[in-house]
C-alpha cells in the first residue's frame, strides 16, 4: 500500500499560473520538459528556495516512471520564475528555463532549504523509502539472531556499536564541535552556466 499522495494517479501533469488580481489562470503541461525534470516536478516534499528570479528544488519523493518505483530524487532543479510565468501565459515554449543536475547529497526529502549570506543550507529531510517484506522464515530467524548479539553485545555490555549511518553519528555524539563544513559553490555555479 502506498500513502495517497504518493499515488501515481494524484501527480500533477501541468504547470498553474494564477494572478490573484484578475482571478485569471493559465496552465502548461509538462510534458515538453526532460522526463528527469517532469519526475522531480512530481515529486511531494521537495526541498526549495527561490533567491531572486531563480526557484531551486532539491529532491523530493515520488514514483520514477524511469525506475519503475518510487523514489527520494536526487536532483537540483533551477527555475526562472518570470521567464517561466511569461512563457505559459503567452502559450510559449518555456522549457529553456528549467536547469537540473544530479547528485546523490541532493537525495532528501522534506527538509528545508535556507540562504545566510552567499551559502545555501539544507536543513533535515531524509531519504525516504518503502519496502516490501514478503514473509521468509529465514530472513526472520537471522533477524532475531542479529537482535539477539546486538543485545547482549552492546545492551547488556554498555558498548555502542560503530557508527554506519548519519543517525548513528548523531546518538554517539550529540553535541556539536561548533565546528562549520560549507559545501562547494561549484555545484551552484554549474546550474549559472
Amino acid at each position: 500500500w502506498y500513502i495517497a499522495s504518493f499515488d501515481i494517479n494524484g501527480q500533477p501533469n501541468e504547470l498553474l499560473v494564477i494572478d490573484p488580481v484578475s482571478k485569471q489562470k493559465w496552465t502548461a503541461n509538462l510534458s515538453v520538459l526532460p522526463i528527469a525534470i517532469q519526475e522531480a516536478l512530481k515529486a511531494t516534499n521537495t526541498d526549495f528556495i527561490q533567491n531572486n528570479n531563480q526557484l531551486y528544488l532539491i529532491g523530493g519523493y515520488g514514483y520514477s516512471n524511469t525506475l519503475g518505483d518510487h523514489t527520494t530524487f536526487n536532483t537540483l532543479t533551477a527555475i526562472a520564475v518570470s521567464e517561466t510565468i511569461a512563457a505559459i501565459i503567452s502559450n510559449s515554449n518555456f522549457s529553456n528555463y528549467f536547469r537540473q543536475i544530479n547528485n546523490v547529497i541532493f537525495q532528501n526529502t522534506g527538509g528545508q532549504l535556507e540562504k545566510i549570506n552567499d551559502s545555501y543550507y539544507l536543513i533535515g529531510g531524509q531519504d525516504f523509502r518503502i519496502y516490501t517484506y514478503n514473509k521468509n522464515k529465514d530472513l526472520e530467524n537471522k533477524i532475531i539472531k542479529i537482535g539477539v548479539n546486538f543485545w547482549n553485545n552492546h545492551i547488556e555490555k554498555g558498548i555502542p556499536p560503530k557508527c554506519v549511518n548519519t543517525r548513528d553519528t548523531f546518538n554517539l555524539f550529540p553535541q556539536s564541535n561548533n565546528k562549520e563544513i560549507l559545501a562547494q559553490n561549484d555545484i551552484i555555479a554549474k546550474l549559472e552556466e
